[in-house]
C-alpha cells in the first residue's frame, strides 16, 4: 500500500526539508486537515514540507501509524542531498510518531534527522509536564474534564477495532524508552 504524502515548495524553498506527521491522538486528522497549518510553516521556513499521511485508529491497530510514519521516512529521507538538513515533526500524535521517527532510523543504522520539531508531543504519559498542565488548565476551562482526571491517550489503539482485530495500546515503557533515547541535540520542545 501507498502512503499518501503532499508536498509543498514554497517557490523560494532552499535545499532543506521537513516531514511532518499531523496531530489527531491517532485517531483523527488528514493531511487534509493541516494543510493550512502545512502551507504556513513551508511558506515561513522556506522549507520543502512533506506532510505525511498515515492510518488511523481503530481502524488500524497499533503500531499502524508509526510503520506508516517510518516507512515514509525511509522513502523521502533519500531526495534530500546529502549535507542538507532533513528536519522531522509533528504536533500531538504527530510529535509521538517523530520520536519514533528519529528512533527507528538510528536503530536501522538509515539516515537521521538532523532535527526534531516536537509541538505539544504526545510521549508523557504520566501528564506531569508543564504543557500537560497547560492543557489540563485549558481544557478544564472550556469544560471538558476528561484529561482533568483521566488519561487521554486511552482512547488510542486500546480494544478492538471497527475490522475486529485486536489492538495493542502503545505502553508507557515504549514512549519513556523514546524519550531516554532521544537524542538531546535533536529536542526542540514547542
Amino acid at each position: 500500500d501507498k502512503i499518501p504524502v503532499r508536498l509543498y515548495v514554497p517557490h523560494d524553498a532552499g535545499p532543506d526539508w521537513l516531514v511532518f506527521y499531523h496531530g489527531g491522538g491517532g485517531v483523527i486528522g488528514s493531511i487534509e486537515t493541516a494543510d493550512l497549518f502545512a502551507r504556513y510553516v513551508a511558506a515561513r521556513t522556506k522549507l520543502t514540507l512533506a506532510s505525511v499521511e498515515y492510518r488511523l485508529a481503530p481502524g488500524y491497530p497499533h503500531p499502524a501509524a508509526i510503520d506508516d510514519a517510518t516507512a515514509a521516512f525511509a522513502a523521502l529521507a533519500p531526495r534530500v542531498p546529502a549535507g542538507k538538513r532533513l528536519v522531522v515533526g509533528g504536533d500531538s500524535f504527530g510529535g509521538f510518531l517523530t520520536a519514533h521517527v528519529e528512533r527507528h532510523a538510528r536503530l536501522a543504522g538509515r539516515r537521521q534527522p538532523d532535527l526534531q520539531v516536537l509541538i505539544y508531543p504526545l510521549v508523557d504519559l504520566t501528564m506531569r509536564s508543564h504543557a500537560y498542565s497547560l492543557l489540563r488548565t485549558i481544557m478544564s476551562s472550556a469544560g471538558n474534564d476528561e484529561l482533568v482526571d483521566g488519561n487521554p491517550c486511552r482512547i488510542v489503539g486500546a480494544g478492538r477495532t471497527s475490522r475486529g482485530h485486536k489492538s495493542k495500546p502503545a505502553s508507557v515503557d515504549e514512549l519513556a524508552v523514546l524519550t531516554q533515547e532521544m537524542p538531546e541535540r535533536l529536542r526542540l520542545m514547542v
